[in-house]
């Protein structure tokens, strides 16, 4: 990412180009779509337990630190300045896609605004991940983890990805974003068909694994491609880049005091605000990386629910920012 930036800044990349638009409308919905087909959501309270907990304190965080960050630096942004909170806040609870989707439904237009929250956006989220990986927490490394990730999110051995398999997961996320612009702009909120794709998406997730569960206890051995596309999609590994300079002090700082008031793991206080701040992705390579194999499955539940959910928080603090700043 640093080097993307000093490319772009020393004129090696281009600002702006018709190739980057493409990726930036129609891939990164995609690749979002396919990460949350991964994970179900109505596992979560079964499965991740202290980690949700954590995720939700860290949640809360987040909405502090960009309160207390729009309140410092909010009028020095301009009229655009609650679009800018709005959009980092968002980034900060699920990830960057919630930051693309945030932006585009409060009309954050590309330019050096846009460009300047991006680039913050990009430069604190490997600083923070940076971080949060030195944190020392309990928990040895598992023989298994030496050898690299052989297993599934949660551990077991994931369905053999094939030609079958790797068509329906596309075809579903296709199917997830088209549907969601599609309803978004029949609902006129025509800017918010990302949030719609994530609702749709988890609601893909959560019925592709009911479907799985039901063909396994009917046909043990069968390969089901249908499975492999709604439950276990291929492992898309994107480059999430979370949050804002002022809220991330103040993110972590809750995170560590919630996690020890209700005496919560440190690895799950860690995955938990990894999750918050790069998105499922970034929180299970970090699981992986530490060797808590344990940890896998949580960090895809609860970074798939900061996408689920963090389009909706952020626009409401947008609404109430904006408010704000025009009583102010």
């Amino acid at each position: 990412m640093l080097l993307a930036l000093a490319a772009a800044a020393t004129g090696l990349l281009p600002t702006a180009s018709s190739a980057a638009d493409a990726i930036w409308t129609y891939l990164m919905p995609l690749s979002a779509s396919l990460i949350l087909l991964e994970g179900d959501l109505s596992q979560l309270l079964s499965s991740a337990g202290p980690t949700l907990v954590a995720f939700v304190i860290g949640a809360i965080g987040t909405v502090v630190g960009t309160t207390v960050a729009f309140w410092l630096v909010g009028p020095r942004l301009g009229p655009d300045g609650y679009k800018v909170a709005a959009s980092l806040c968002a980034s900060y609870i699920g990830g960057s896609v919630n930051f693309a989707a945030v932006s585009q439904a409060v009309g954050l237009a590309p330019g050096p605004v846009l460009a300047g929250a991006m680039t913050a956006d990009n430069c604190v989220m490997a600083l923070y991940i940076a971080t949060i990986m030195s944190i020392p927490a309990e928990g040895k490394k598992p023989a298994a983890a030496q050898h690299g990730s052989a297993s599934g999110p949660g551990g077991s051995i994931p369905t053999p990805v094939t030609g079958e398999s790797l068509a329906l997961s596309m075809a579903a996320a296709a199917l997830a974003c088209t549907l969601g612009n599609h309803l978004a702009a029949a609902a006129g909120v025509a800017s918010s068909g990302l949030a719609v794709m994530a609702v749709l998406s988890s609601g893909l997730a959560m019925l592709g694994s009911r479907l799985a569960a039901q063909f396994s206890r009917t046909k043990p051995q069968a390969d089901s491609a249908a499975a492999a596309a709604a439950a276990q999609s291929p492992p898309i590994h994107s480059s999430e880049q979370p949050p804002q300079q002022g809220a991330a002090p103040i993110h972590l700082g809750i995170c560590l005091a919630g996690g020890r008031l209700l005496r919560l793991p440190m690895k799950a206080v860690l995955i938990a605000s990894n999750a918050n701040v790069g998105g499922p992705a970034t929180a299970a390579a970090m699981a992986t990386s530490k060797g808590w194999q344990d940890m896998i499955q949580p960090a895809m539940l609860t970074g798939s629910l900061g996408y689920a959910i963090a389009n909706g928080i952020g626009l409401a603090m947008g609404q109430w920012m904006h408010s704000w700043h025009v009583f102010v």
